[in-house]
């Protein structure tokens, strides 16, 4: 599996990017997100299907907050 991020993109407060998710049968996993002070508040889209699914799985939501080291 990777860990490489493609295609990123800064637009004012937007973030997007995508990422290969899966081994068997890898598909894009996208990410768009909009930024604040201190958090980044993403939907994701896209990715491999769930076992015994069809079709990509709903969309989800993910914050990713800074934490601050002093």
């Amino acid at each position: 599996m990777s860990n490489e991020v493609f295609d990123a993109k800064v637009d004012g407060d937007t973030i997007s990017f995508y990422v290969w998710r899966g081994s068997d049968q890898p598909a894009k996993q996208y990410y768009k997100g909009t930024m604040t002070e201190d958090e980044i508040q993403f939907t994701v889209t896209g990715g491999p299907a769930s076992t015994g699914n069809f079709g990509p799985p709903a969309p989800a939501n993910l914050t990713v907050k800074a934490i601050r080291v002093p």
